[in-house]
């Protein structure tokens, strides 16, 4: 089964300047992928296997993305990681029950 190409995708900008704590490594660069199930949109962080969902996909990512911002934030403060990476046929169920094209958004966490 093919998986269709995204609807729509947005790139953010880089964090310009050099970080001066030890974390920039859990700063990003992250994806939100949003799907639609037939009833409402659920996002996913793949490199951290954090969700989200919405009535929209924007709010979906928007959604997730504060999640993220959670997660990091809490993982520098404890030292720990803030999440694994999605197996990939974990992933591929994901993309694979969308019933819309999707919406993908790149973010960093500042």
């Amino acid at each position: 089964m093919a998986v269709a190409l995204a609807g729509r995708i947005e790139v953010e900008q880089s964090p310009s300047g050099p970080r001066e704590d030890d974390h920039s490594h859990l700063r990003g660069p992250y994806v939100g992928i949003a799907s639609f199930d037939g009833r409402q949109w659920s996002s996913l962080c793949p490199e951290l296997d954090i969700a989200s969902v919405g009535s929209t996909a924007e709010e979906a990512i928007d959604n997730l993305v504060q999640a993220v911002i959670e997660a990091v934030r809490f993982a520098e403060d404890e030292g720990i990681d803030p999440g694994q990476p999605v197996p990939p046929a974990e992933l591929r169920r994901f993309l694979v029950s969308s019933q819309a094209p999707y919406f993908v958004r790149q973010f960093y966490v500042s």
